[in-house]
């Protein structure tokens, strides 16, 4: 039930960006964050049914660890925040405003720590 509630509001969301509704025009979605979360989606989701009888904050640890691993997805972003192509520069996300495929990168949940 989570992924298919995971799946509509990323359908949600792209049929609110082609009718040009967006909440903010900061956070507009777009493919690649939509591909990142259902990605993610689908791991958390995997991991409270493998764990079913864990608490609440139990539950919490074991995502972070996860994320911490890197099997996870983020959008890779310099050590300012900005937002890096998959060749590693500076994304002026502003010329994407109204654009579904950004040229974002997504990269392992580890990836900062890497550098």
């Amino acid at each position: 039930k989570a992924i298919a509630l995971g799946k509509a509001h990323e359908k949600g969301d792209y049929r609110k960006f082609n009718r040009g509704k967006v909440d903010d025009e900061l956070n507009i979605p777009d493919s690649i964050s939509s591909v990142m979360d259902l990605f993610n989606n689908e791991i958390g989701a995997s991991i409270g049914c493998q764990n079913n009888d864990l608490d609440t904050v139990s539950l919490k640890k074991l995502i972070r660890s996860n994320i911490i691993q890197g099997k996870m997805k983020i959008i890779s972003k310099n050590s300012e925040g900005k937002i890096l192509n998959c060749d590693g520069n500076v994304l002026d996300i502003k010329l994407y405003l109204y654009v579904w495929n950004i040229p974002k990168c997504l990269v392992a949940s580890d990836f900062q720590r890497r550098k």
